[in-house]
């Protein structure tokens, strides 16, 4: 009987052992529960901040390409006012050769007329 009664006791130091390796280990269980929320929790806020971030820059880009687009209309734009003034200025540059000529014409026929009154003059003078 006591032989039993120490066997009992043994048997009931053993439950209480085990029961106190599980309540350590339930403890240590719900401590690293607790930590990993809190990493979780980190994390979740970080993804959050990364994707707001994201989402700036998806908007800085579209913003940016627009401007792009915006400046390689108004290039073409310059590229089409340059060449027609660079037409004109060509049109105006040979108006004025041409321009230049006929003063030219118009002064060498006045030079003549001039001589040739003189001439007139001179030979109405002898006659």
């Amino acid at each position: 009987a006591a032989h039993h009664e120490l066997e009992e006791k043994y048997a009931d130091a053993e439950r209480i052992l085990q029961n106190e390796d599980y309540e350590e280990r339930i403890e240590d269980l719900e401590i690293q529960n607790e930590e990993l929320t809190a990493q979780t929790s980190d994390l979740e806020h970080m993804n959050d901040e990364a994707n707001r971030k994201i989402k700036m820059l998806e908007e800085d880009l579209s913003r940016a390409e627009g401007n792009r687009e915006a400046a390689e209309s108004k290039v073409k734009e310059l590229d089409i006012e340059v060449t027609t003034i660079n037409n004109v200025l060509k049109k105006m540059e040979a108006a004025e050769g041409l321009q230049s000529e006929r003063e030219e014409k118009l002064e060498e026929n006045i030079h003549n007329l001039k001589q040739t009154k003189s001439n007139l003059s001179i030979r109405a003078e002898n006659a």
